[in-house]
């Protein structure tokens, strides 16, 4: 996640190399998943040919590496065949969302999520609601897209949407309280 403000703005900018060496940085951070969020991020802020061809590239940059990954993907604990309980593990419950809004609130309670405590500040909040209204298109695309992210990670907490949610990310989305990161990226 780290990677996706450098990648936003490489996309803005209009760098081929700059798009290129951030999305192929952010794949090999080791959550691609993550990565296909940031480019498609990056896209959609800055939908021009010179973003398509950094990213692109940064698939040539990182091919290598993607093989093994699909090869593990096929036979790991993600892919084909796991069934939804397990995909959507780590989504967060409504209760979570108000922690992560309002620390304190809510009593604590055991977690067994890879993002256990996600935080959401309030004022990242009224910040990303204002910038879904900004003026400048690029701006209010990302706050939208943080608000996308923030309500897929939330939906696919929920018991009736843990199907859904197997079936649109093709099993390999799993902890989508992740994507709580890459939304608070977006919406900062």
């Amino acid at each position: 996640v780290a990677w996706l403000p450098w990648l936003a703005r490489a996309a803005l900018a209009g760098s081929v190399p700059g798009t290129a060496i951030t999305a192929a940085a952010a794949f090999l951070a080791a959550e691609p998943e993550l990565a296909v969020v940031a480019g498609a991020v990056a896209l959609t802020v800055a939908p021009r040919r010179r973003t398509v061809a950094g990213l692109a590239l940064a698939v040539g940059l990182v091919a290598v590496q993607a093989l093994p990954f699909a090869a593990w993907v096929a036979g790991g604990d993600r892919g084909p065949g796991r069934v939804s309980i397990d995909t959507a593990a780590g989504g967060p419950a409504p209760a979570d969302l108000v922690r992560a809004v309002f620390p304190g609130a809510l009593p604590e309670a055991g977690s067994d999520r890879f993002v256990a405590h996600p935080a959401v500040p309030l004022w990242l909040l009224v910040l990303g609601a204002l910038a879904a209204f900004d003026r400048r298109p690029e701006v209010r695309r990302l706050a939208w897209w943080g608000w996308g992210l923030a309500l897929a990670a939330a939906l696919a907490g929920l018991p009736g949407v843990r199907d859904a949610w197997t079936t649109v990310t093709f099993s390999l989305v799993r902890y989508p309280g992740r994507l709580v990161f890459p939304a608070v990226v977006a919406l900062a």
